[in-house]
């Protein structure tokens, strides 16, 4: 790698980082605004490679109608207090949504439908946990040790990977992913766990056990893993090698947030078994 370039991925990589770490210390609001412009380019972004790296004047509708319902759903739980309004919206967006394929000329009807609400529920849905985490908890702080065992699991995975990688992880998907670094990103990543129950342990963090802490960073690992999967399954399925060129050095948003795409999720589910064991 030329040292332009380095220079260039550490720069937006340490940018990327920044922003989300200053945006979870700074309160519910900031998150809510961060998880909301996550969605919006990463929803526009998976419409733009799902239709061949092309946004005509034709297919401009459907993206608007795939923000809008996608970000429905990521501020649901901003409306806790009644779902009526958000649910009632979406259903209406739902059926319009439905109704515009009807009056389209373009002939892949079922695939435009299915694709819209795929991105809807990869993307959407993930956004909408990584809230419901804020909600569960009662504070955003729970997320700073969840981004960082992400962060530190992919940097230990190319670490030891580079260094004693030798047995492909999913070779027809990911060939340069080794089990080596696999469990070398799931030692990082509990490490993460350990070094916060150790010295940051947060009322806010609902996790008061040392197994807790590591639970949870073995599901951010393992998770986190299948997220990069998952995404690498979808690229190559449609041929490309970055999802974007938004973040410089690094692809585009969803080669960012690929992992937090299923780690959310999981984390909710993990939270939701602590509180009401």
């Amino acid at each position: 790698m030329q040292i332009s370039s380095l220079i260039k991925r550490s720069i937006s990589g340490g940018l990327y980082v920044a922003i989300i770490i200053l945006a979870i210390l700074g309160g519910a609001v900031y998150v809510d605004a961060l998880a909301l412009v996550f969605a919006f380019l990463a929803i526009t972004e998976f419409f733009k490679i799902s239709h061949g790296n092309i946004i005509d004047i034709r297919s401009i509708p459907g993206l608007i109608l795939d923000i809008v319902l996608g970000l429905i759903i990521v501020i649901s739980p901003l409306f806790s207090s009644s779902l009526i309004l958000p649910v009632s919206l979406f259903l209406a967006l739902f059926l319009f949504r439905n109704i515009v394929e009807i009056y389209s000329k373009n002939s892949e009807h079922v695939k435009n439908i299915a694709l819209s609400f795929f991105s809807q529920i990869y993307i959407g849905v993930p956004f909408l946990a990584m809230l419901l985490i804020v909600e569960m908890s009662g504070s955003t702080l729970l997320l700073l040790p969840i981004f960082i065992m992400i962060w530190l699991n992919d940097t230990g995975a190319f670490i030891v990977g580079s260094l004693i990688g030798r047995n492909s992880l999913f070779k027809r998907i990911s060939p340069n992913k080794s089990w080596e670094g696999f469990w070398g990103g799931m030692l990082f990543a509990v490490i993460v766990g350990v070094l916060f129950f150790c010295f940051w342990s947060q009322p806010e963090f609902k996790i008061d056990t040392l197994s807790g802490w590591i639970i949870l960073s073995v599901i951010v690992s393992v998770f986190s893993t299948w997220g990069d999967l998952f995404e690498s399954l979808i690229k190559r399925s449609l041929n490309i090698k970055d999802s974007g060129n938004l973040i410089p050095g690094h692809g585009g948003i969803l080669d960012r947030i690929d992992s937090l795409l299923f780690v959310m999720p999981a984390v909710v589910l993990f939270l939701y078994f602590i509180l009401n064991q």
